[in-house]
């Protein structure tokens, strides 16, 4: 069984929903942290969701959460674990700019 700490960043620019993650074939990603910044004055709301793709179902892990201008917040407070193929998106209220910051350890299954 493999490791790798890994690390993706996003600025998001638009309302559309967008994927930041997903969990390659045979492989388990474990997300330690989503730490999100506002970059200006404006106070966005920020959704996260899991897609899984073997349930064919969305989750979503946080909902119209408020974030406040010129700060960083940290959206886990557990990890979260995504299966092969599952995907990880966001979405914003607003077009200006939030950075997202997602680390994760990527487990190879066994063949």
């Amino acid at each position: 069984m493999a490791v790798k700490y890994e690390i993706v960043g996003k600025s998001l620019t638009s309302t559309s929903q967008t994927s930041l993650l997903t969990a390659p074939a045979k492989q388990q990603l474990i997300i330690k942290s989503i730490r999100v910044s506002t970059m200006g004055v404006f106070t966005p709301s920020i959704t996260f969701e899991v897609t899984d793709s073997s349930a064919s179902a969305t989750y979503t892990i946080e909902r119209l959460k408020v974030l406040v201008g010129n700060q960083s917040i940290e959206i886990l407070d557990n990890p979260i674990v995504l299966e092969q193929t599952d995907i990880l998106k966001v979405t914003s209220s607003t077009t200006d700019q939030l950075d997202i910051v997602v680390s994760y350890m990527a487990v190879a299954q066994n063949e």
